[in-house]
């Protein structure tokens, strides 16, 4: 079976199955106007005004579309968990006179091009050369960790992920629990999906090495996914700390 470069969803979606797709190279595509979303929606004019033949120039920050029109920023429009991912749009007016307007989009306000407004974040950049984080979810961990030097260390950053066992002591009598969820709830979601993706496509990482080793025995499934979640939080953190791209030689 070739590659899939597209997905089709009749409505009954979640953000984890779209994310899923995204980070595996995969548009999705969601029949919807009312909706939004940051993948690509349906065509109304075939190839010809796909919005791959929108042509961005980073100088002017503008699109040019197949008529030749110039597209400048408007304004920015939220999207994602906590309205923490922003999209830049851009528009032309030239679409109120343009003969081909039908064809190109249904709206009545002419075609608008979204893009993502994460701009030149070097964190984001540095985290999607770890295999399963793709740009959403480096987005995602980058808003919700914020500045990576207020954590000393990466067991604090563990302990602000929720993702380490709770303590109980009795006397000289010390208990491990499960972990005490206490923390980021996104962050700790977008880690476990991004883990699911990085054990399919990196098998032979650290992280991957590790999760095989202590999953052995149904009981351990658990254990092992949050385990290698923190080992994976623990390279996500020496990668945003030390400024340096991710390589599968990676180390706590």
């Amino acid at each position: 079976m070739g590659k899939v470069d597209v997905s089709a969803d009749r409505g009954h979606f979640s953000l984890t199955n779209v994310l899923n797709l995204y980070n595996e190279g995969m548009d999705a595509y969601i029949p919807t106007y009312e909706r939004g979303s940051p993948f690509r929606k349906r065509e109304v004019g075939g190839d010809e005004y796909a919005s791959s033949n929108f042509i961005y120039d980073r100088e002017s920050d503008s699109y040019t579309c197949p008529q030749g029109n110039e597209m400048h920023y408007r304004f920015n429009i939220p999207n994602g968990l906590k309205n923490k991912v922003w999209y830049r749009v851009y528009s032309t007016d030239a679409c109120k006179s343009c003969p081909v307007a039908m064809k190109c989009t249904k709206s009545r306000r002419g075609r608008w091009m979204q893009r993502w407004e994460y701009g030149d974040i070097e964190d984001a950049k540095l985290l999607q050369t770890i295999p399963g984080i793709g740009l959403f979810s480096a987005l995602i961990i980058y808003y919700e960790i914020g500045d990576i030097h207020i954590f000393p260390s990466s067991s604090k950053l563990l302990s602000y992920a929720g993702t380490i066992p709770s303590v109980r002591q009795s006397s000289d009598v010390i208990q491990y629990g499960r972990i005490t969820r206490q923390g980021s709830k996104n962050l700790r979601w977008i880690i476990t999906e991004c883990l699911h993706i990085h054990l399919r496509f990196d098998p032979s990482s650290s992280v991957s090495i590790f999760h095989r080793r202590i999953s052995r025995g149904r009981r351990k499934k658990g254990r092992a996914i949050v385990a290698a979640s923190n080992k994976l939080l623990k390279i996500i953190y020496w990668v945003l700390k030390e400024r340096r791209p991710y390589t599968s030689s990676s180390t706590e």
